[in-house]
């Protein structure tokens, strides 16, 4: 039996990030290979109307599913590896486009955070704080901070309406040397 777009909600997780206390946002955002021909793509825009994924590697774009009324959204694409994509979202008779924060891979290997642990990372500098940047031809900022007892860190501005669920950075690495980043 085939599994469905409902099959693949993890409900308590997705709830923890609605109340901005996500720990891992990566584990209930972003792309995920879910098998051999299907990639699941998941999004939270609560002032969304409607989503769609779209991109050069997909033959068609896909319309997300509004799976919460707060605005989480999914798509099960039939696709091998996760593609290159960005949404394109309605918000009233604005159309707006934009990169998913969540598929961008951690910047922060395990070198760095062996090295960080251990006090040795001569050029952390280089990794923390934030850096404009362009990754896989993409324009953004990387954020990375040093919170070794925070629960979780979020990016808020302008850009986000100052909404700490959303832009909630990725953990890496455990007790002191945990390290939050995002793109």
């Amino acid at each position: 039996m085939a599994k469905q777009l409902e099959d693949y909600m993890q409900w308590p997780e997705i709830e923890a990030l609605m109340y901005a206390e996500c720990g891992r946002p990566e584990t209930v955002l972003g792309p995920k290979q879910v098998d051999k021909s299907h990639v699941l793509i998941t999004a939270f825009e609560p002032e969304a109307d409607s989503i769609v994924v779209s991109g050069e590697d997909l033959k068609k774009e896909y319309k997300m599913t509004k799976m919460d009324e707060t605005g989480y959204f999914a798509v099960l694409i039939p696709a091998k590896k996760i593609p290159s994509y960005h949404f394109v979202l309605k918000q009233g008779k604005k159309k707006i486009e934009k990169t998913d924060a969540y598929a961008v891979d951690s910047l922060f290997d395990g070198v760095d955070m062996t090295q960080f642990s251990n006090g040795i990372h001569d050029t952390v500098y280089e990794k923390l704080g934030a850096h404009p940047m362009t990754i896989e031809g993409v324009k953004g900022t990387y954020f990375a901070v040093w919170a070794p007892n925070a629960m979780r860190v979020s990016v808020v501005g302008d850009f986000n309406l100052w909404d700490g669920r959303r832009h909630q950075m990725r953990k890496v690495g455990e007790g002191d040397a945990s390290v939050f980043e995002l793109f």
